[in-house]
């Protein structure tokens, strides 16, 4: 018994342990986490998720793109970046006139797949930027032409049909002198937000040639660098995403079945703060170490969801300035437990599905530097031990 008490106390690290009267059989021992102690120093694995916009694109896309935070309320922007160097002397000459025509290049981005979304996501602007940098001395006019919005390789498929069309025209002309010349197509002046209502593209395909007269001995290189920016202003309908959160039974009672056997219950407080632009509804389950779904902690399958509202924005910017807070209470009785510990639970789930607020209007949300949904677990819990306490 003495051992017993050793492990959860070890396993809890917290105190005090309150000892209540003594009954003619057995001992109740209540143990409380994180009320007279630093909720987060507790070595137990159940702690909180910050589920971030920030750190979480930043780990969807931050080995193959750049996340910008622009004006003065920072809102998200994610950056793809794409180059063609065209060396002078791998340039066909004739008759003073240098030319090059590159075949089926391709700049791939990869947004939809990384982030996740599907069609009930739509973006409310993005932009394709090209800059021109020319070291050799001789103005090349550019063009970069069919340009494809492409899924996988569906743009080799016969009748492809998904095309980016700058001002209703197939290509995008330029003269690049000796200075930087800048251009932009947005959707004020291309189809370029179809590319989320039609393939979900994960990469540009297109053709780039130019030309330019020449005397003399020119060399040098040039340059264009291509832009692909995604404002995180989207309107969404049902977007969904789970959280893992361990939950290891058999690590957390040292692998002791009689551990589990004494815990009589078990309480987790749930507290959520929400501070995206959008209702989340969301459940909690528990799996296994194969992923199978043992016990539902919040909701049921096939169920309504429980409801975390949206935070109070700043009308005007769209900002949270007030996020909403929840708080729960789970409790996991003496069964419930030995059932996780024999079954070998894992994981907590936390599974979520969001809605902007104004998404069936057409009208769309921002994400900002600080929008996300704080969640913070704690957990109490009521062990009985059996008589004999003399022996401790």
């Amino acid at each position: 018994m003495k051992n017993i008490l050793k492990k959860l106390a070890i396993f809890l690290l917290v105190t005090p342990i309150i000892f209540s009267s003594c009954k003619e059989d057995d001992i109740d021992v209540n143990v409380k986490l994180g009320k007279n102690s630093r909720p987060y120093e507790i070595a137990i694995p159940i702690s909180r998720i910050d589920i971030s916009m920030e750190k979480w694109i930043e780990s969807l896309v931050g080995d193959v793109a750049f996340i910008h935070w622009t004006g003065a309320d920072k809102l998200l922007e994610i950056e793809y970046k794409h180059s063609e160097t065209i060396e002078w002397q791998n340039m066909k000459k004739e008759a003073g006139v240098a030319t090059f025509d590159l075949k089926e290049r391709i700049f791939k981005f990869g947004i939809f797949d990384d982030l996740q979304i599907s069609e009930h996501f739509a973006f409310s602007n993005i932009r394709y930027s090209i800059t021109g940098n020319n070291k050799i001395a001789a103005p090349f006019n550019v063009s970069i032409a069919n340009i494809r919005m492409s899924k996988d390789d569906d743009y080799k498929q016969a009748g492809f049909n998904n095309y980016l069309k700058p001002n209703g025209q197939n290509a995008i002309d330029f003269l690049v002198s000796n200075t930087t010349v800048n251009r932009e197509l947005t959707s004020s002046n291309s189809n370029i937000l179809d590319m989320g209502t039609n393939c979900y593209p994960d990469k540009f395909v297109f053709d780039l040639s130019g030309m330019a007269n020449y005397t003399g001995s020119p060399f040098g290189d040039l340059k264009i660098d291509m832009s692909l920016f995604f404002p995180m202003e989207f309107s969404v309908e049902r977007y969904e995403r789970k959280d893992t959160i361990d939950f290891d039974m058999k690590d957390i009672l040292s692998d002791n079945i009689d551990l589990a056997e004494s815990l009589e219950v078990m309480n987790l407080y749930l507290e959520i703060k929400n501070r995206f632009p959008f209702d989340v509804k969301f459940k909690a389950y528990v799996i296994d170490e194969n992923n199978k779904i043992v016990d539902y902690l919040v909701g049921e399958e096939n169920k309504e969801d429980t409801l975390v509202g949206m935070g109070v924005p700043n009308t005007q910017a769209g900002k949270i300035t007030v996020p909403t807070e929840n708080k729960y209470t789970i409790t996991i009785k003496g069964e419930q437990i030995t059932k996780y510990f024999n079954e070998n639970v894992k994981n907590i789930i936390l599974q979520t599905m969001s809605s902007s607020y104004k998404a069936k209007e057409g009208g769309s949300v921002k994400i900002f530097d600080d929008t996300g949904m704080y969640v913070k677990i704690m957990m109490d819990a009521k062990v009985k031990i059996p008589g004999n306490v003399s022996t401790l």
